[in-house]
């Protein structure tokens, strides 16, 4: 994560994006009433990955 740009001790929603490559949501049309396509597969591709990092953790008696 050190390479990532970040603001607030996160990085960037874009820079994490790209490190899984999934294009990120189109933040310009912020008037949108519904989730966009490409906004919902990163989102989907964000949680899989946290999902299996808490898997392997609980696994290993993390808590």
């Amino acid at each position: 994560m050190g390479r990532w740009r970040r603001t607030g001790g996160k990085p960037f929603l874009s820079s994490v994006c790209r490190q899984i490559g999934v294009r990120p949501p189109d933040f310009w049309a912020i008037n949108r009433a519904t989730p966009t396509v490409d906004g919902q597969q990163a989102l989907a591709t964000i949680r899989g990955i946290l999902l299996n990092v808490t898997h392997i953790a609980l696994n290993r008696g993390y808590r």
